[in-house]
């Protein structure tokens, strides 16, 4: 038999799940951004000279 919930009880639930896949997607993101920002680093002159001129101009912020 299936217990019944309140509709207010349904909402809250269902609430706290899009909270929780929000905070997940943004210690993702975080995380993705920290590996860009040291794999840039770590090019080397000529690897990052050998990128296209937009990537290079997008990604010079993140060289320093």
């Amino acid at each position: 038999m299936v217990k019944s919930r309140s509709r207010g009880r349904e909402k809250k639930l269902r609430r706290e799940g899009t909270e929780k896949k929000r905070e997940q997607k943004k210690d993702w993101t975080k995380k993705k951004m920290k590996e860009i920002t040291e794999a840039v680093q770590n090019m080397s002159d000529e690897e990052f000279d050998s990128l296209t001129d937009s990537l290079r101009l997008t990604l010079k912020s993140l060289r320093k």
